[in-house]
């Protein structure tokens, strides 16, 4: 839902698992950030090579205290789907709070929903053998220590992994990430972001992985 609904995942630049891939969209939008907004679109991933494209809805409620906002899709015909096994929905909530009393720190929550394997709604996760969860659940917060500093930390659990091109769950199989990373402007235009990720699978060796981005807009 990286272009029709609520996405992002949490306030990293990686966002963990919900920054997903481009896609060939048309979509109809109406309202404003502010109260009701919504929008309906059809979309094709880039390496998606049939001719259904995936229907996707999103309604949204933005107001002072925070955002909350719902998107579902619905691919008729998803990659790599096996024999009498081609379609699948999905569906993703999340609500974003901002923290009274404290300007720019804010906590957000969301999740989402698979019916079956699929490649286009999946975003990646910490699973062996491109396996893609059922559900799974994310927590992020933001805290504005100062008008150029902000820290964050966040974690997403996932749950019931599908087998590739199948609806049929792996049995017993959990996976979890957690992260903590800063956003550093020490000059007005120019963003320092470390970033540190730790993701754990039943049954398999936990990684780490991070890196130092520098930003310079103009």
């Amino acid at each position: 839902f990286n272009n029709s609904g609520w996405n992002g995942g949490s306030f990293s630049w990686s966002g963990l698992y919900y920054a997903g891939p481009q896609y060939a969209q048309m979509r109809y939008e109406f309202g404003s950030k502010d109260g009701i907004s919504g929008g309906i679109a059809v979309e094709n991933l880039n390496y998606q090579t049939t001719y259904m494209p995936n229907v996707v809805g999103r309604l949204t409620y933005g107001a002072a205290w925070g955002t909350v906002g719902i998107a579902g899709a619905y691919d008729p015909d998803r990659n790599g789907a096996a024999a009498g096994e081609d379609d699948t929905f999905s569906v993703e909530g999340a609500i974003k709070l901002n923290v009274p009393s404290m300007p720019g720190s804010a906590f957000k929550v969301m999740g989402w929903y698979n019916s079956a394997y699929t490649d286009d709604y999946s975003n990646g996760t910490p699973f062996a053998a491109g396996a893609t969860p059922k559900w799974s659940v994310l927590a992020s917060f933001l805290y504005q220590a100062t008008p150029d500093l902000g820290l964050i930390v966040s974690g997403q659990y996932f749950s019931n992994a599908y087998a590739v091109g199948t609806n049929d769950v792996v049995d017993d199989t959990s996976a979890w990430a957690a992260e903590v990373s800063a956003v550093w402007t020490p000059v007005k235009n120019f963003e320092i972001r470390p970033e540190i990720v730790y993701q754990k699978a039943k049954g398999l060796d936990g990684t780490v992985s991070g890196y130092l981005r520098f930003t310079r807009s103009f």
